[in-house]
């Protein structure tokens, strides 16, 4: 049975993810759509170009994606997204190219040579931003008795209107659906009114009862993820929370706070706190990173590493942007928290458990079981040698390490400040001094980190011989300044921080 406009509208398709607190967003969207790719575009160029189309309209893009979207295999096996989900990625497409009624014309073309599950979901786009002409297509092939299989879909479809007039912006938030189609809206004009929108029903997360509880439920949990995401989502809420008031003001700040990465990692991070970090201090933090600075072969006397100018920056953003995946401060600042957080140390904590305890023969049946995967060996391997012997300290070296090369990497390219650079780098590199023994100590740790995450042997020695260098050149770092440096500065202004906040 088909699921018609005047069941989707107001979000009432979507009233079953409500009920279990879901927000769909639109990488969502595509990961559950099965995308493996199309001819030109894969599915991180479509989720991308979906994702943040707001930043950069490219109308023209429209008919391509589509087409890569429909070649995707998404229906490949005669089967669609379910309603809801559908009609939110129709929305995108439809909303995207309501200026050029070109697009529209080409999305009619792909409904003549789609298969029937193509065409379900193009009629879905025409529904939306479908015109004049589109509905004497619709009609002149009606009567000459083409697409009979969808006949029942495009009667219905005509009755009700084309182009349907429906504008999320103004329709009632009844539940998550309602979102949803808010937050697709917002993907392609990014309208800050979207963002305000969903702040507005936050306070029913504490003020609402039933049903009304869910929606403020999932307006935050959206704003949460986004404002992770996408840094203007963030920029709109920090602006409105001076506004707010009530349950409002408490769950937009806890939003706020738990998305500004640097303010809830270090609380260093206040506004005119402008307190220099010795130079000693600072010079002893990047040497904790020693290990992969000197492996590249960067300098020790600045925050950077090398010299700033267009060559380098283009070198360290594809270097983030290929091997972490950060395009933008937001993304630098997921990646921190993901390494502050959990890093590989809990994967090698888990399987370091399982694999202690595990008899000889027991032992080789797992390594057998995982012949296939060159990655998870290498993680098998590694923490059957030395989960033991790290105990609590796990592989914590290796995490903060690379966390506070990213620093680095995210002052040099302009994602954050000097500032928040070593706000960031000075609590991490006062945790590392508290876990481990030594310089040697901390570099071995970042080894074996290296080791369990499977850098190849071909590599290795690399590594290995920047740690030797490290320890024998007499300019080193880890040769200047003694492990047991006193960083009571830090400490004792952290304490005061906290104590402040406490206040």
């Amino acid at each position: 049975m088909r699921i018609g406009r005047k069941d989707f509208k107001g979000g009432r398709t979507c009233q079953v993810h409500a009920a279990k607190g879901a927000v769909v967003i639109l990488v969502g969207l595509l990961a559950s759509a099965g995308l493996a790719g199309g001819p030109e575009n894969g599915l991180d160029d479509i989720s991308r170009f979906m994702t943040y189309y707001y930043l950069h309209p490219a109308p023209e893009k429209l008919p391509t994606m589509l087409k890569d979207f429909l070649g995707s295999g998404r229906s490949a096996d005669g089967k669609s997204l379910d309603a809801a989900r559908e009609y939110q990625c129709a929305y995108f497409f439809a909303r995207a190219s309501e200026s050029d009624p070109n697009i529209v014309e080409s999305y009619t073309s792909f409904f003549e040579s789609g298969t029937y599950a193509q065409r379900l979901f193009i009629l879905r786009i025409l529904e939306f931003c479908g015109n004049e002409n589109t509905k004497r297509f619709f009609e002149a092939n009606l009567r000459v008795g083409r697409f009979s299989r969808e006949q029942d879909y495009i009667v219905q479809a005509l009755e009700e209107g084309i182009p349907l007039k429906f504008e999320p912006i103004t329709e009632p938030i009844r539940g998550a659906g309602d979102l949803d189609f808010l937050w697709t809206e917002f993907t392609v004009t990014g309208s800050e009114d979207i963002i305000k929108r969903i702040v507005s029903v936050l306070h029913l997360a504490q003020d609402g009862k039933g049903p009304e509880k869910l929606v403020g439920g999932a307006a935050r949990w959206m704003l949460a993820v986004q404002c992770r995401a996408h840094e203007r989502v963030l920029e709109i809420c920090q602006e409105e929370l001076p506004k707010s008031t009530g349950a409002t003001r408490e769950i937009l700040q806890k939003v706020v706070s738990e998305s500004d990465y640097p303010t809830s990692v270090s609380r260093l991070i206040r506004e005119g706190h402008h307190e220099e970090v010795p130079s000693d201090i600072k010079s002893w933090a990047l040497g904790c990173a020693g290990v992969l600075w000197e492996r590249n072969h960067d300098r020790y006397d600045s925050l950077a590493g090398e010299d700033v100018n267009d060559r380098n920056i283009r070198a360290r953003k594809k270097l983030l942007s290929d091997s972490w995946g950060i395009e933008n401060r937001a993304d630098l600042f997921g990646v921190l928290r993901r390494l502050d957080e959990t890093g590989h140390r809990d994967g090698f904590e888990d399987l370091g458990k399982y694999v202690s305890v595990l008899g000889e023969w027991e032992y080789i049946r797992f390594l057998l079981m995982n012949m296939m995967n060159a990655e998870r060996l290498y993680e098998i391997k590694t923490a059957k040698k030395h989960y033991e012997e790290l105990g609590e300290k796990g592989i914590l070296g290796w995490d903060y390490s690379r966390y506070i090369c990213l620093c680095r990497w995210g002052y040099e390219v302009g994602y954050i400040t000097e500032e928040e650079a070593w706000k960031l780098i000075i609590p991490a590199a006062w945790k590392l001094q508290e876990k481990f023994d030594s310089w040697e100590d901390l570099g071995c740790n970042y080894l074996i980190g290296r080791e369990f995450w499977g850098g190849g042997a071909d590599s290795t020695y690399k590594f290995e011989d920047a740690y030797q260098r490290l320890i024998d050149m007499p300019s080193s770092p880890w040769n200047r300044y003694d492990w047991y440096m006193d960083l009571r500065y830090f400490a004792d202004n952290q304490d005061k921080r906290i104590r402040q906040d406490e206040d």
